[in-house]
């Protein structure tokens, strides 16, 4: 158990890392080194800070489907609810943005 464990955190290391070096320069290989770490580690905060990032700089809409897409995945209706961290993070990127789904 101990080495798959250390085995996901070296793999999700290497695909925040790369995705801090990409964004500017290569925001698709980004995207595609924070994919590869979330199918390793599903819920890493970290790597849905950096995909929510990368969202960001496509527009409201896709930060918007981001947030939503971290909902579903979570099971809850509140980002603070997955991490406070990633919640301050919406608020800085999309000040006033409502991190709570609205249900019908």
């Amino acid at each position: 158990m101990r080495t798959a464990r250390q085995a996901d955190a070296l793999i999700t290391d290497a695909a925040h890392r790369a995705a801090q070096i990409l964004h500017d320069t290569d925001p698709d290989g980004a995207a595609l080194a924070v994919d590869t770490g979330l199918k390793v580690v599903d819920l890493d905060q970290r790597l849905w800070r950096d995909r929510l990032r990368l969202a960001a700089d496509r527009g409201r809409g896709e930060l918007i489907a981001g947030i939503d897409a971290l909902l579903d995945l979570a099971g809850v209706e509140d980002v603070s609810h997955v991490d406070p961290a990633t919640a301050a993070l919406v608020e800085e990127l999309a000040p006033g943005t409502s991190i709570r789904r609205i249900t019908a």
